[in-house]
């Protein structure tokens, strides 16, 4: 994903990131002001995010740029192919290969929710908390797994302000009661 990013801003990243220096060493190093700096930061992290989002499909243990949807659809059509000349192991064959390919984005999808929910945690700016918590539930949901969901959920009501908190603790009860989750059920009822 970097490697798809221009020469200054892979650089910049590469360098704040992998490198672990500092927005002014960075600077320095490259004879560029540290407000470009902070430009190449900014506009690299909102590129890599929309990449590893859409991309990220595994093959044999290495990351391919291809987009995953786009190879979903791939099997499905190849299925749909296979069904109408009536080889429903062909087509079985395809359709397992796209629900594999969907529970590797969950795998995904779990590893994002994690990543927002610990940057939620790490925010003084309870806005950002906010913009971060939500991403955190956005992508917990996408994965359909129930515990996660209301775990996410009840970490991210307490950055919001009280009129929201009701609502999600109340989701949050519903959903840990529906799996019986009762250390979840007993700690949403409780706030």
């Amino acid at each position: 994903a970097i490697n798809n990013l221009t020469k200054p801003i892979a650089e910049t990243i590469t360098l704040y990131y992998l490198a672990e220096k500092s927005i002014s060493e960075i600077s320095t190093l490259l004879s560029v002001p540290e407000g470009t700096i902070k430009y190449r930061l900014h506009e690299g992290r909102k590129k890599l995010k929309g990449d590893l989002i859409h991309m990220m499909v595994k093959k044999n243990n290495t990351i391919s740029n291809k987009d995953i949807y786009s190879h979903i659809k791939d099997y499905i059509s190849d299925a749909k192919k296979a069904v109408n000349i009536r080889n429903n192991s062909m087509a079985a064959f395809h359709l397992d290969k796209a629900i594999n390919e969907f529970e590797s984005m969950d795998k995904e999808y779990k590893l994002l929710a994690e990543i927002y929910r610990l940057r939620a945690l790490t925010h003084i700016d309870r806005e950002k908390a906010i913009i971060d918590g939500e991403k955190s539930v956005a992508y917990a949901r996408l994965t359909n797994d129930k515990k996660l969901i209301a775990e996410y959920l009840f970490s991210h009501c307490f950055d919001l302000y009280e009129e929201k908190q009701l609502n999600m603790l109340i989701e949050v009860y519903e959903i840990a009661t529906s799996i019986n989750h009762y250390a979840l059920c007993a700690e949403s009822a409780f706030w």
